[in-house]
């Protein structure tokens, strides 16, 4: 059923370091903001200029788990209550995005090692080999 005019927005979600991997989600204006994190959506003021906050780079979470300011974008995404990491255009991720789940609890690693010292688990589905290897508790 299509969605009323002026009630839904139209945003394309997108990664820098990753070409191609875009989806189209149509979000309800009624979401509080800085409900999606810069480094995930493009985001673009009906003027054509862009936020001030998406200039000063991205938030990741370092080996501690705690979040620091980086100039470059991510390589991995995660969520943190489920405490499991993949890739950024993982298919499940990214579905769950577009029914507009979990960005509030999506966080992005600079590297694998970084998710893993975090404490989180790969997904089974866009890192089947490292999940299955997590799962014998040997190290990927």
């Amino acid at each position: 059923m299509p969605a009323r005019r002026g009630r839904t927005a139209a945003v394309v979600v997108r990664h820098p370091a990753i070409v191609g991997a875009e989806v189209d989600v149509r979000i309800p204006l009624v979401r509080p903001p800085g409900m999606m994190h810069s480094a995930l959506v493009d985001t673009q003021r009906l003027d054509g200029t862009a936020p001030a906050a998406a200039a000063r780079g991205y938030t990741l979470i370092g080996s501690d788990g705690r979040p620091y300011r980086s100039d470059v974008a991510g390589r991995f995404g995660g969520y943190r209550r489920g405490r499991i990491y993949g890739r950024l255009d993982c298919p499940s991720a990214l579905r769950h995005i577009a029914r507009g789940n979990y960005v509030r609890h999506r966080v992005f690693f600079a590297d694998e090692a970084t998710a893993v010292a975090a404490g989180y688990r790969p997904c089974a589905l866009c890192l089947p080999h490292r999940h299955r290897a997590w799962r014998k508790g040997k190290p990927s």
